[in-house]
């Protein structure tokens, strides 16, 4: 059906494609990347950009956990509230233990666990 309109009258539908185009460039304009970026950062968190350059300017850049370059808002799916800026996979990371301290904690104390078990294993096969 669209392409019957678009056969008939093609013209209409390119000033109207140029108008969006056009719209999307302005700097700063609702649907320029940055007004996406500013209206997700505001829906999603309650900051503004400024407020997230500031964190990541204390931040110093890095993501505190691992010193990666920090790049995504991380937050309490509790609370709502902004906790700081991490990198993708320390935040993914996060998220897949859903924000639990005492899975965090377990993921530890495995990891600890394991790592020496697999030294010992490993020590006594080569002995």
């Amino acid at each position: 059906m669209r392409q019957d309109a678009y056969d008939r009258n093609p013209e209409l539908y390119r000033q109207a494609a140029n108008r969006k185009r056009k719209y999307r460039r302005e700097p700063g304009g609702p649907d320029s990347p940055e007004g996406r970026r500013r209206r997700h950062l505001q829906e999603a968190y309650g900051i503004t950009p400024e407020d997230e350059k500031r964190l990541l300017e204390l931040q110093g850049g890095l993501c505190p956990i691992c010193g990666s370059p920090a790049q995504v808002v991380d937050h309490c799916h509790t609370t709502g509230r902004v906790r700081g800026l991490l990198c993708q996979k320390c935040n993914r990371g996060l998220g897949h233990f859903m924000d639990n301290p005492v899975m965090l904690v377990r993921a530890l104390e495995y990891l600890t666990q394991s790592r020496s078990e697999y030294h010992r294993t490993k020590t006594v096969a080569s002995e």
